[in-house]
């Protein structure tokens, strides 16, 4: 215990400070305080200015992050960009690709007629001489989109040729557009027409490139230049309803012509041949071929005489119900088969 007045140290029994003399207070001892040493608090407030430093650079990193990540809307305000807003919301981004826009014109297509079409020659048809630029875009159009849904009586593709899918419609082709008739036979002359040499078309349509009916394009002439007006990488459909009609009636001429199959191969079996018969074919010619396989025609003599004196007698039968092909294999499995056109394009 110390004098409260003077410091000095006291005895326990101390009634009087000996120093001062002054009278002892007894009082309640006070644990000394947990007072910190200079030199510590010196440090101690060191390292509090140096992590306040560091705060302080990484806020203004952050800050300056965030101005240059972040995109000026037309009225001034910040809007996060399709990125970060994909970044913040943990999504993955993933680059879109721009959809091309399709523009059909708005002036009606002219008045036109078929001037003359030709097996594997293309179609030729001729418009008024005076007709624009703009009513052949919307010509082009107008067949795009009868060609696209198997509606060709209405362009006045009535007969069937070798490139027929059955009563629906042609695999590919080409239609050609000439103001006037002056030059609409010269893709049909194997001369130099009237109108000298070269093309003098003014427009075109083609589909089946690539041997997919659904690939399509269509061009003006501008000046000697071809002037693209649409092709099949726009993404182009027909409307839903036209491609229902279409599916529906591929699945009908498949079917009319797993039929047909079944019952020649009943009519061939009552006659005493062993002949199996199928419908056959992929991609845009689906069953389009009649299968007959058999023995005998391993042999040439009888091969020759069925192709000369039985098919000749089917042939109306056939074409009709869509088939363009007869294929005879000769009783192997992985024998591809002789194939024979029905010439169906006659008829």
């Amino acid at each position: 215990m110390y004098c409260s007045a003077c410091g000095f140290r006291l005895g326990s029994h101390d009634a009087f400070c000996p120093q001062c003399g002054k009278a002892v207070t007894q009082t309640v001892p006070t644990p000394p305080s947990a007072a910190i040493p200079p030199a510590a608090y010196k440090a101690i407030q060191y390292r509090h200015k140096i992590a306040f430093v560091i705060l302080s650079v990484c806020l203004v990193a952050v800050v300056l992050w965030i101005s240059l990540s972040v995109k000026k809307s037309p009225s001034g305000s910040s809007t996060p960009s399709p990125e970060q807003q994909n970044a913040q919301a943990g999504a993955s981004v993933s680059p879109t690709t721009p959809q091309p826009q399709i523009v059909r014109p708005t002036v009606p297509s002219p008045k036109f007629k078929i001037y003359k079409f030709m097996t594997d020659e293309g179609i030729s048809v001729v418009v008024p001489v005076k007709t624009t630029d703009e009513q052949l875009k919307s010509l082009l159009w107008f067949f795009r989109d009868k060609v696209r849904s198997h509606r060709f009586k209405d362009i006045g593709l009535t007969h069937g040729t070798s490139k027929q899918w059955g009563n629906i419609g042609y695999l590919s082709g080409m239609i050609s557009v000439y103001r006037g008739e002056k030059c609409a036979n010269e893709p049909f002359a194997d001369n130099i027409g009237s109108c000298g040499y070269g093309e003098h078309d003014e427009a075109y349509y083609q589909w089946g490139i690539d041997g997919d009916q659904n690939k399509d394009a269509g061009s003006i002439v501008v000046k000697g230049n071809d002037v693209q007006v649409f092709d099949y990488k726009d993404g182009w459909q027909v409307a839903p309803e036209a491609a229902a009609s279409i599916e529906q009636g591929t699945k009908s001429e498949q079917a009319a012509r797993d039929g047909f199959a079944q019952r020649l191969q009943q009519r061939l079996t009552s006659m005493g041949y062993d002949i199996t018969v199928w419908a056959h074919g992929e991609g845009d010619t689906q069953e389009q071929d009649l299968v007959l396989d058999s023995d005998m025609f391993k042999d040439t003599a009888t091969r020759v005489q069925f192709i000369n004196g039985v098919l000749p007698s089917w042939k109306k039968d056939l074409c009709k119900v869509g088939f363009r092909t007869v294929k005879l294999r000769q009783g192997s499995v992985f024998e591809l088969g002789q194939d024979y056109s029905l010439g169906c394009e006659h008829l």
